[in-house]
């Protein structure tokens, strides 16, 4: 779209000052790449910076960046051929909830540097991208940006908040990532979620490598990713194949409870609904089942991950009163799920044991 440019320039100083350059967004489209990050045609935006121009290529000073909720402040550095150098921010917001205090951004080669800090970041944007598919792209335009098509870096990201969704957030935050050819060589986080520890690593598997996230609240770790809401406590741990293409991986949740779940509701009926006669392994009237809250001993589930669906197979839920198998798939690209199995209730389970 058309950008409105304006030069001031001031005249008969000695010695020459720099221009001020102030650009108008506001009718032009803008896709940075970055998830979150921006503006569609008709949306306010400006930007404004002093050109300073030197034999090293020109640097843009005082630069201030505005397109709500984006808000950026610092400087950018040009090489003699006005390509990306280096950026430095001493105040950038993605989301209305950022507090960002110091972002250095920097070329090595190829692979672009990132050191993140500040007391605040929403980490909303980057799941969903997580999980987003790539998009064929419209005429005339272009999709989503492929995964081998992806800039490599190298982030080192200390930010002590990081929220999430169903406002659950991470504390004491730290991230070391590196990213090659759209997939992620190394990644190392340690954090805390509640008074629950949280990790993510990167293990070796046979001939690759695998991302290892474990959790002391896997619940509350669940709705920060917006996969399961209604999961409370439990430990967690999710591996998942890194690299390109179909990723195999592998859930394992153990002891925690599900609450107020309408599918289970359906299943188990109200309470007070279950049929007589029905004992538990010891031949004692099995106990009445409260769809409300249901405590389970462990979910183990094996998946396959491509681009934005999860295939699941193998999945097997149990507890003392009731257990399920699960297989299916969960479509996010198309917002479609398509999941079935089995339902036994417990004393049934613990009968065959």
């Amino acid at each position: 779209g058309p950008v409105q440019v304006k030069v001031i320039k001031q005249l008969g100083k000695t010695p020459e000052a720099a221009p001020r350059v102030e650009v108008d967004l506001t009718k032009a489209a803008i896709d940075t790449g970055v998830p979150g990050v921006s503006k569609p045609a008709g949306r306010a935006g400006k930007a404004a910076f002093t050109y300073v121009g030197d034999d090293d290529g020109p640097d843009l000073e005082d630069l201030t960046i505005e397109s709500a909720p984006l808000l950026a402040k610092g400087r950018i550095s040009l090489t003699r051929q006005n390509a990306f150098e280096s950026a430095s921010f001493s105040q950038l917001r993605l989301s209305p909830g950022d507090n960002l205090s110091k972002v250095e951004i920097g070329r090595d080669g190829g692979v672009t540097k990132l050191s993140v800090r500040g007391a605040v970041l929403d980490a909303r944007p980057f799941i969903r991208d997580l999980f987003d598919a790539p998009t064929p792209p419209a005429r005339g335009g272009r999709g989503k940006q492929n995964a081998a098509s992806a800039p490599d870096f190298d982030l080192d990201l200390d930010v002590p908040i990081l929220t999430g969704f169903n406002s659950e957030a991470l504390g004491n935050s730290q991230l070391k990532l590196s990213r090659r050819n759209g997939a992620v060589r190394t990644i190392a986080y340690q954090g805390r979620i509640g008074r629950a520890d949280l990790s993510i690593k990167q293990i070796k598997q046979g001939d690759g490598a695998a991302i290892v996230l474990q959790s002391e609240n896997g619940g509350a770790t669940l709705r920060f990713l917006d996969l399961y809401r209604r999961a409370y406590g439990g430990d967690l741990m999710l591996q998942l194949g890194a690299g390109e293409g179909r990723q195999p991986g592998e859930l394992l949740l153990r002891n925690f409870t599900v609450r107020d779940e309408p599918a289970l509701r359906r299943v188990v009926g109200p309470p007070g609904s279950q049929g007589p006669g029905a004992l538990d392994s010891t031949g004692a009237p099995a106990p009445r089942i409260d769809a409300s809250d249901v405590a389970f001993t462990k979910l183990k589930a094996e998946f396959v991950r491509s681009a934005s669906r999860i295939d699941v197979r193998d999945a097997v839920l149990w507890g003392q009163q009731v257990g399920f198998t699960i297989q299916g798939s969960v479509d996010y690209g198309r917002d479609r799920v398509d999941i079935g199995g089995t339902f036994v209730p417990g004393y049934a389970f613990n009968n065959a044991f």
